[in-house]
């Protein structure tokens, strides 16, 4: 079974899968966000959306630039889906050690983390961190 739908089967939440290639479709970066369906307290499926990086990278990316330093989103692997720094590009994963240690202490339940010069920052309810570095 997929993630996209394992994980709102199993968390009755919403989740953020990807960055990943759709070979099946489009060979674009896609992710996919997916929503539990649910009635009489038992889930039934799942509503979800494909996104390709393409269409939401020119909406974050102002914004990233304006950032102190390096800016980044992220999923909880540490997979990029958009970056400030053109070398960190699209389903590349960071694995520089500060990341390491600033996106673990998020997975613990944290919004925040800090280690060295890296800001690891939950994006809201979604598996999607920014990672900043100066």
């Amino acid at each position: 079974m997929l993630e996209w739908w394992r994980v709102p089967e199993r968390t009755a939440e919403r989740h953020v899968t990807g960055p990943y290639v759709d070979y099946l479709c489009t060979d674009d970066y896609t992710i996919t966000v997916t929503v539990p369906v649910v009635h009489a307290a038992r889930m039934v499926g799942v509503v979800g959306v494909d996104v390709h990086v393409s269409r939401i990278e020119p909406i974050l990316l102002p914004s990233l630039r304006d950032a102190e330093g390096t800016a980044t989103i992220v999923n909880a692997q540490g997979r990029v889906v958009v970056s400030s720094e053109t070398r960190r590009v699209t389903g590349s994963l960071l694995r520089d050690a500060e990341v390491h240690d600033a996106l673990a202490a998020i997975h613990d339940g944290g919004r925040t983390s800090t280690v060295g010069g890296t800001t690891a920052i939950s994006c809201g309810d979604t598996e999607l961190i920014l990672v900043q570095q100066r």
